[in-house]
């Protein structure tokens, strides 16, 4: 693990550091720390908990606790560090460069940083996308349906509210159209969608098992579960390359159902 460490508070945004394992034993004595503090962990790209690894949690938090009299650092001092704490005097322009991002430390950070903004604007359209596609694959099938009850053939629209596909298509609709004004706050209520929609997917095709053409049959159960394993996996991911993945699995699953659907 990096002797340079960045922390931050899990109720804050704010990142601390880079320290050295010294100044964070420091930081943990004069009670500025706690087990559930979060470090920035350079392997899986993710802020833990400090509890979590129980390497750093001995090293920082050691069993023989023995009461230290060094006084608490206060919420203005810890934004400064001495020469006695440090080893060496503060230099203006290290602090100007670190501020800017352009030390070897801080710019391995804000690199990290700048790869969750870029897989943060491009989840946007990707799971708007695949969940309007999966709306369309679920809505299609009953298109006469929907035009003998809408038009007034039968006299029951009320007949739509019993068909599960119309319904779960109709909230991927306007789930979708949320996703593509921004509202990422909803990711989670994806996430149910995504299960509730691979279920429908594989318990619609597995009742069709019986059809003429068992292979089309199969391949739609299997685009259907993958497209919606892909939608799922796209609303976790942080890491660019992976949300990359996750997307394109869900989009190009939708996007085959569709295919196998109308040819």
């Amino acid at each position: 693990m990096s002797e340079e460490i960045y922390i931050r508070e899990a109720d804050s945004e704010n990142a601390r550091g880079p320290y050295s394992m010294d100044k964070i034993r420091t930081l943990a004595e004069a009670g500025q720390m706690t087990p559930d503090t979060l470090y920035y962990d350079q392997t899986q790209q993710a802020w833990l908990p400090i509890s979590s690894n129980d390497t750093l949690k001995a090293q920082v938090f050691p069993e023989r606790a023995k009461l230290s009299l060094k006084p608490k650092v206060s919420s203005e001092d810890k934004r400064f560090e001495t020469k006695e704490e440090t080893g060496k005097a503060v230099d203006v322009r290290d602090t100007i460069a670190a501020a800017a991002g352009m030390t070897t430390e801080t710019k391995a950070f804000r690199s990290n940083l700048n790869s969750l903004e870029r897989a943060a604007a491009l989840a946007v359209p990707l799971i708007g996308a695949t969940i309007l596609l999966t709306a369309v694959n679920l809505i299609v099938p009953y298109l006469e349906v929907l035009q003998t009850n809408v038009m007034g053939e039968t006299g029951k629209p009320i007949a739509i509210l019993r068909i599960p596909g119309l319904i779960l298509g109709g909230v991927n609709v306007i789930t979708g159209v949320l996703i593509f004004l921004g509202l990422t706050t909803l990711f989670p209520f994806v996430r149910f969608l995504s299960m509730a929609a691979a279920g429908f997917f594989f318990f619609l095709h597995y009742t069709q098992y019986n059809a003429t053409d068992v292979k089309t049959v199969l391949y739609l159960a299997l685009a259907g579960v993958i497209g919606q394993f892909g939608l799922f996996g796209a609303t976790l991911c942080s890491q660019l390359s992976r949300m990359i993945f996750m997307g394109l699995l869900g989009l190009g699953g939708m996007g085959v159902y569709a295919y196998l659907s109308i040819f």
